[in-house]
């Protein structure tokens, strides 16, 4: 994977995870290693996607939450 592929996932990134600083970044970065401003939009894009389908998801799963009939049990797991 190159460097500029590398940038654009982490514009990707930085946008679904909302850091503006981190966005500003790597979009320095990408700049530098001669990434078009359409690839560059394209990464946000793509983060904002992911960004909406998460924020999606957790309200989903909230409002399956809210409307449960019976209490709500919360299986642990040990990762270790």
């Amino acid at each position: 994977m190159t460097q500029a592929e590398k940038e654009l996932i982490l514009i990707g990134a930085s946008a679904a995870s909302h850091c503006m600083p981190c966005l500003d970044y790597h979009i320095e970065q990408a700049l530098a290693w001669d990434v078009a401003d359409e690839e560059i939009d394209e990464a946000i894009a793509v983060g904002q996607m992911v960004s909406r389908g998460g924020r999606k998801k957790d309200g989903e799963f909230s409002r399956a939450i809210l409307q449960r009939k019976e209490p709500l049990v919360v299986e642990r797991v040990n990762f270790l």
